[in-house]
């Protein structure tokens, strides 16, 4: 009447009935796992945006809620400890330690939405002008972000790449504070067509403005009449959870 039930019973004998074979083993990939040390690579940065944390108590304070927010991120999708991208990733269909493989940052999930502005000046501002803003952008509330790669350039002659004094150099803020690491740039970053890579990323959030800005120190004798100074940042936003 009815048609018999198969299942695995590993303690009957191979010749009893209802016997099926256990399923393969699966094989794990070769190499390390780029997962399984991202959780260094997040505790590791140090630009990561002070301007989350009540200015009035230092970077210290600005750090600790950063380590506090990527922990909060580890929480909700943990960082595999053991075992093949694969299997883990496996593990999302039914298995007990399931978990998300790559964090947002890491990689542009399905729901991310790409950002890539670019920002002139033109003319150069004069040497001693003071800090001029040549980008700026709001993360768009319900929205955290990451960027990947910076762009700076200056289409006149004579910028000697890693001049310490009497030149120009960029730098980026995440809600009026310098970003660490990115708070005087003295090289020409990238091109137009492709910026310079940054290793994990620079975590923006919700609401922060965004800026590059370039000054021309006093001194300077970088042309600035019939010459023009660009930035640009790419990246990606994704929903806040």
């Amino acid at each position: 009447m009815y048609e018999p039930t198969h299942f695995y019973r590993p303690n009957i004998p191979d010749s009893a009935p209802n016997q099926e074979a256990p399923p393969p083993a699966k094989k794990p990939i070769p190499g390390p796992s780029k997962f399984v040390a991202s959780s260094q690579v997040q505790m590791d940065w140090a630009n990561t945006p002070p301007a989350v944390a009540n200015q009035s108590l230092g970077p210290a304070a600005a750090d600790q809620t950063i380590a506090e927010l990527l922990a909060r991120a580890e929480k909700i999708h943990p960082v595999p400890t053991g075992g093949s991208p694969r299997e883990l990733a496996d593990q999302r269909n039914g298995g007990a330690q399931g978990i998300y493989p790559n964090q947002p940052w890491t990689e542009m999930p399905p729901n991310g939405i790409p950002f890539d502005p670019i920002g002139t000046l033109d003319p150069t501002p004069a040497a001693g002008a003071g800090e001029q803003v040549v980008l700026t952008f709001r993360v768009p509330p319900g929205l955290d972000g990451v960027i990947k790669r910076i762009y700076t350039d200056y289409t006149g002659g004579g910028f000697e790449e890693g001049k310490p004094t009497k030149q120009m150099f960029w730098r980026i803020k995440r809600s009026g504070q310098p970003v660490r690491n990115y708070e005087n740039i003295r090289f020409r970053f990238g091109s137009l067509q492709e910026g310079r890579s940054v290793e994990g990323g620079i975590l923006i959030f919700a609401d922060q403005l965004i800026e590059i800005t370039v000054t021309n120190e006093v001194g300077s004798a970088l042309a600035t009449a019939g010459t023009r100074v660009l930035a640009g940042l790419k990246g990606w936003f994704w929903p806040r959870r």
